[in-house]
């Protein structure tokens, strides 16, 4: 069993008008068949990359510099770890204000 579309009122007119926007539309697909896709990537988004990837490298540095902290528990074991507290006091002053993020 089969639809007459001519026998519903109104509805031969969208069908017939449908079909010819498909048409139309198969015509301007083709007149752009020679260009081609392009893609630009703006500078925001380069510097976001490189961001990204200086982070993935910082995450897999350790926050723990096991040599530093073996050869310091060495030298405390040793009794040869003595360090003056005014030294302390000026690296971390000038250490942690002079770095900028």
């Amino acid at each position: 069993m089969g639809i007459n579309f001519d026998k519903i009122p109104g509805i031969s007119k969208i069908y017939k008008s449908f079909s010819v926007e498909r048409k139309k539309g198969v015509r301007d697909i083709s007149s752009v068949q020679g260009k081609r896709d392009e893609l630009t990537i703006s500078q925001k988004a380069k510097d976001y990359q490189i961001v990204s990837k200086a982070i993935k490298a910082m995450n897999q540095i350790p926050d723990i510099r096991e040599d530093k902290v073996n050869e310091i528990k060495q030298k405390m074991d040793k009794g040869l770890y003595d360090i003056n507290g005014k030294d302390i006091a000026e690296k971390m002053l000038t250490g942690g204000f002079d770095k900028k993020i």
